[in-house]
């Protein structure tokens, strides 16, 4: 149930749908604790709270009338009892969030802050947790190669990139059995508007 203004590509099932496969493979890994920084309005708490009915979710979200819909969501969902609505998250209480990192999967899309926050060195308990990070930025602040080079010590790097959409990315409850007949003007609407270079990595420790 997705509550404030949920885009087009929410609505219809194509948002970020590079990250569908990977995201249900994730939730059948044993985590205990799922730190998501940037949560906005939920969509990926909220949903990996349902898919993992004994995970615990602790969900950060900065921009207050955000947080608002996020709160709102919680409660429409009925995950109030596993899922936190938390503000920004600072180191301290990034760190605290984390506790040893073992078992922990942290969700990271904060729009270019991931540099300053994603530190293993200030942060020592990120050596043991997964990781899913959007990196984003233009050439001059090239958050995927720093990211890199500091989980590749530690950590199995995966790199997921974007695509464009077309009218065959609908889910089949959605498309059919109008997608033959849909305009390819359609399209525009499953776009997500990205006005920056924008990649994924998911960092998966080799020692838990």
């Amino acid at each position: 149930r997705l509550t404030g203004h949920p885009a087009p590509p929410e609505l219809l099932g194509t948002y970020e749908l590079e990250l569908s496969g990977l995201v249900r493979e994730l939730a059948t890994r044993p985590f205990h604790t799922i730190v998501n920084v940037g949560a906005r309005y939920g969509y990926y708490a909220i949903g990996l709270a349902r898919l993992m009915p004994r995970v615990r979710v602790l969900a950060y979200e900065g921009d207050a009338e955000a947080h608002r819909v996020l709160s709102d969501a919680v409660t429409a969902n009925g995950v109030s009892d596993r899922v936190r609505a938390g503000g920004v998250a600072d180191l301290p209480e990034f760190r605290t969030a984390l506790g040893e990192g073992g078992g922990v999967l942290v969700l990271c899309d904060i729009d270019g802050g991931e540099v300053d926050l994603l530190d293993p060195v200030p942060v020592p308990a990120l050596s043991r947790a997964t990781i899913l990070v959007e990196c984003h930025g233009p050439a001059e602040t090239p958050t995927e190669p720093v990211m890199v080079m500091r989980f590749l010590p530690t950590h199995d790097v995966q790199r997921i990139a974007p695509e464009n959409r077309v009218l065959a990315h609908l889910p089949p409850a959605v498309a059919e059995p109008w997608r033959s007949r849909m305009p390819r003007t359609m399209e525009a609407l499953l776009q997500e508007n990205r006005t920056m270079p924008q990649s994924w990595l998911l960092l998966t420790p080799r020692v838990s």
